[in-house]
């Protein structure tokens, strides 16, 4: 490989730009015994072409409440 395509792979690696989850904003959505669907809050460079884009999204997801048995 050449170390022009080395630079680019380690641009690609560089985690600066990507989301981050406010964890403390996470919301409950609903939940039963078996699951529970949470919206997560995250940032993003916000859209300079759009005066009412903050940056912050949402994202809705399952999670298991219940572990696996070891057998």
């Amino acid at each position: 490989m050449s170390s022009s395509t080395n630079d680019n792979n380690s641009s690609t690696n560089d985690d600066s730009n990507l989301p981050r989850v406010d964890f403390t904003k996470t919301e409950t959505v609903g939940t039963t015994r078996w699951m529970r669907l949470e919206t997560l809050s995250y940032h993003v460079e916000p859209d300079t072409k759009n005066d009412k884009d903050d940056g912050l999204r949402k994202w809705d997801r399952a999670v298991r409440t219940t572990k696996q048995s070891g057998t």
